[in-house]
């Protein structure tokens, strides 16, 4: 079967190009090869692939400008958005990139240099439904050397050494063509910040909701308001670390320790968390990119600046990701940063309502304070359910003594 674009009709034999860490990326079959020879090239530089950056392969949208998007045909992937954004020329990826696609037979975003940079997107250029002609390079001491320079002006990492010697370690090879349905519409989750397929302005764009082929993350589903905070031992849920890859309860396991053992949350209140953060999720891997309206969003709560250029609750998040080791993939990271901002967004509005109040009225107190979506009423009657669902895992696991409580201070830094 051939995947189908609801935008325009196209249909293509899909596949998928995966990294050494297991990230994927979806696209046109006929062009597999030419993906996963940059990806095998960048595992062998040593490069990190990003599953919590959002890994774009194809994904059913418009560009900035209102155009048809590569990715829409499977002719683009999106490497490590939040490391290498669109417009505003900031990178990690190898100095001669430019070079490694067109030697794929690539093109690449930067190429474009300071116009308007897209350093995360790498196209099949010439085949139909692609924005660019010819693949574009950035090659020689003089442009390395300006780039370099430009990140250190950034703030941002150098790219990673061209001459590096080439690992020995094995490569991923290429993966058997899969088909998709039409609801199967993305592997990779395009990012939100803009990105527009080299040409065109960095802007917004529509929304589209796709779904992620897979996830590294365990399904998870959040609990049930109750017991109270005084009665009885404390649960934890069982074998989770707080990273998210521990135990049966996987990811919601963790978030949930680390908010009552490090945070100082009661049971009840980490429990309203954790059913606010699934509701939040993004079929079950609460750290990928997804488009929103009006500007870019990220993270396990989708923290959200109204514009790609007003700056705000998205771009003090990925100013905190890469300010802490492990960045975005660490749930730890995420689930740290999360306890924080509740205590200090809107002076703690959130934070004090839901002082006294069991995990429903958590609930209640994370949308209507804290995440503040469209349709209050209705979405905290979702997460409600979300936390009964939580509860029927939890009450079927074993108990632990009292971890005892942390304290919670009210700083905004992670503790």
């Amino acid at each position: 079967m051939a995947t189908i674009n609801p935008r325009n009709g196209n249909s293509f034999n899909s596949a998928f190009v995966t990294s050494q860490n297991g990230t994927r990326f979806q696209v046109d079959a006929q062009y597999q090869d030419r993906f996963q020879g940059l990806v095998n090239d960048l595992d062998a530089r040593g490069y990190q692939f990003s599953q919590s950056g959002g890994a774009g392969g194809f994904a059913d949208r418009t560009t900035a400008s209102g155009g048809t998007s590569a990715h829409s045909s499977g002719l683009a992937i999106d490497i490590n958005p939040l490391d290498n954004p669109n417009a505003g020329f900031k990178t990690n990826l190898p100095s001669d990139i430019g070079d490694i696609a067109a030697k794929n037979g690539l093109a690449w975003g930067g190429a474009d240099k300071f116009g308007n940079p897209d350093a995360m997107h790498f196209e099949v250029p010439g085949a139909p439904g692609s924005s660019v002609k010819s693949v574009g390079q950035w090659n020689g001491p003089e442009d390395t050397a300006k780039l370099s320079a430009y990140n250190q002006k950034s703030g941002f990492s150098t790219p990673l050494d061209p001459n590096k010697p080439m690992s020995d370690g094995p490569a991923p090879t290429s993966k058997t063509a899969n088909s998709a349905t039409k609801g199967d519409s993305a592997a990779g989750v395009p990012p939100k910040n803009g990105q527009n397929d080299i040409t065109g302005s960095a802007g917004e764009f529509k929304k589209q909701q796709t779904q992620t082929i897979s996830s590294t993350m365990p399904t998870h589903e959040p609990w049930d308001g109750h017991p109270k905070s005084g009665e009885g031992p404390r649960q934890a849920v069982d074998g989770s670390s707080g990273g998210g890859s521990g135990g049966s309860s996987g990811a919601a396991g963790g978030v949930y320790n680390r908010l009552v053992d490090k945070h100082g949350f009661t049971p009840d209140q980490a429990a309203g968390i954790v059913a606010n953060v699934t509701g939040e999720g993004l079929n079950g891997d609460w750290t990928k990119v997804t488009n929103d309206v009006g500007g870019p969003s990220s993270g396990i709560v989708q923290w959200h600046d109204k514009t790609y250029s007003s700056g705000g609750r998205y771009t003090d998040y990925v100013k905190y990701m890469n300010s802490v080791p492990g960045g975005a993939a660490s749930l730890d990271n995420q689930t740290d940063y999360m306890a924080n901002d509740i205590k200090k967004y809107d002076n703690g509005a959130a934070y004090k309502a839901m002082q006294g109040k069991d995990a429903d009225g958590t609930v209640d107190a994370m949308v209507r304070k804290y995440e503040k979506p469209a349709n209050q009423d209705a979405q905290v009657a979702k997460r409600q359910q979300l936390l009964r669902n939580f509860n029927a895992m939890k009450n079927k696991l074993p108990k632990r003594g009292d971890p005892g409580m942390a304290e919670g201070g009210s700083s905004g830094k992670p503790g």
